[in-house]
């Protein structure tokens, strides 16, 4: 899937999780890639979306001027509702999802990600039961969250749910849920999160943010 990618003129920089910084034009992105012209090249290059910490949508130039970038360290939390249902009956591992902050996600006492701010997420696993009594799997993780009008990209930690098959419902990974009865997310053999669940996830990699 494309993801939307605003078209603004300028210097965008890429950030690396091996450190690098390369200055350019971002062409487009999908779910699991982002194409990148570095500057003074004609060249499109690809580039992992695991291996990118943040993209700076950056004005006509670059100058000693402009602020400089917030990190937001690893084990940041992030609450989110679900803003659709997911489930272990309809949903598929790519797909994505949409959920809303509940709570700043905020630096130095600054809200960097205010409470009602959208973030995306991804389906990372799915585990289908054939029947009742079989074991069910549903996992989560977060992609992108929105910083004033542009998404920067993110690395979370998982959220999941599983059932043993014999009536009983756990979480797995170190995301977790708030205010819901596990054994109120199934019916005769799927696993179902409504609406307005809401879930608790935290950074796995440090997001950068100019």
């Amino acid at each position: 899937m494309v993801l939307a990618v605003p078209v603004l003129a300028g210097v965008h920089t890429l950030r690396l999780g091996d450190g690098r910084l390369i200055s350019g034009q971002l062409v487009r992105a999908t779910d699991q890639t982002l194409w990148f012209r570095p500057s003074g090249d004609t060249t499109v290059v690809q580039f992992p979306l695991t291996d990118v910490v943040s993209i700076r949508f950056g004005g006509a130039s670059t100058s000693s001027a402009e602020r400089e970038p917030v990190m937001v360290d690893v084990g940041t939390r992030l609450r989110v509702a679900l803003e659709g249902p997911l489930s272990t009956g309809s949903s598929n591992a790519g797909d994505t999802f949409f959920a809303t902050m509940v709570s700043d996600m905020s630096v130095a006492g600054t809200a960097l990600v205010p409470a009602g701010q959208r973030v995306k997420g991804r389906v990372r696993k799915v585990v289908r039961p054939l029947s009742k009594g079989q074991r069910a799997v549903i996992e989560l993780v977060l992609t992108s969250v929105t910083v004033g009008d542009l998404p920067v990209p993110v690395i979370t930690d998982h959220f999941g749910i599983e059932t043993d098959g014999a009536g009983g419902v756990r979480t797995n990974g170190a995301a977790g849920i708030e205010g819901a009865s596990l054994l109120m997310l199934t019916d005769t053999k799927d696993l179902n999160l409504r609406p307005g669940t809401v879930l608790v996830f935290h950074l796995a990699q440090p997001m950068i943010v100019r």
